[in-house]
């Protein structure tokens, strides 16, 4: 049975755009790391998803009493696992092929799943757990001839460590998504991702005296579409976590 106020359909609808939202944010973030470091591009979406989430509050009148919040230490968590989630997956996708570093992370799932389980107490059915485990056979069968130190091939150092960074982003964001679905029970969707956003903003700039380059004016508006989009797809992915 569902819990009170729960939607599933539109939760899977929020889901599926933000997973496209973030799609896009990833294209031009792997193209942004041609030019700049991954803190810089990560500081870059982290700020400029800041203020499209502030205009959105803005323009709907929630400013500042959206931002209320209970649970500052919560919030505090959810935005050092979020940190550690984005450099992982920001340098996965700087390190290896798109197609690859999307598809490793397609692993998350599976670590919802565990998460879920061991630290909010979820049943995780027997028919959820298929589910999760066909999802991932099909994306590497999908995609085996590409990942080829996954077959034991020869491949550059890089790309291991694109591959174990991919992993480690898909396990941080997996936590992350259980830290926010029991933050969410009691905070607002709008605070949620400001505060994610504004500590990302701050613990990314800085790194700025460690090696931080100017982009030239594509680079720039890649950071910035890559801010714009991941704010959006934040409040869609977070809300849908309600």
């Amino acid at each position: 049975m569902n819990e009170a106020g729960a939607n599933p359909g539109i939760g899977i609808l929020l889901k599926t755009t933000s997973v496209l939202g973030f799609t896009l944010m990833g294209a031009c973030v792997k193209a942004a790391t041609e030019v700049v470091p991954v803190t810089e591009a990560a500081f870059f979406r982290s700020f400029f998803a800041l203020l499209t989430i502030v205009a959105f509050l803005i323009w709907h009148g929630e400013m500042p009493s959206a931002l209320a919040t209970s649970n500052p230490w919560g919030h505090f968590w959810r935005g050092l696992i979020g940190m550690v989630a984005m450099v992982c997956h920001f340098a996965a996708l700087a390190l290896l092929p798109l197609p690859d570093a999307i598809a490793l992370g397609y692993a998350m799932p599976m670590f919802v799943t565990v998460f879920a389980a061991v630290l909010l107490g979820e049943a995780v059915r027997s028919l959820r757990l298929a589910a999760v485990l066909a999802g991932l056979v099909g994306v590497l069968i999908i995609l085996w001839p590409r990942l080829a130190f996954l077959r034991g091939e020869a491949t550059s150092s890089s790309e291991l460590i694109g591959a174990a960074c991919a992993l480690g982003g898909a396990a941080a964001i997996g936590l992350s998504a259980v830290v926010v679905s029991r933050l969410i029970r009691a905070e607002r969707t709008s605070a949620v991702v400001f505060y994610f956003s504004a500590l990302c903003s701050i613990g990314f700039l800085l790194t700025a005296p460690f090696g931080w380059r100017m982009p030239d004016n594509v680079t720039l508006v890649l950071l910035i579409l890559s801010g714009v989009r991941g704010g959006v797809s934040q409040l869609l992915l977070t809300e849908c976590y309600r």
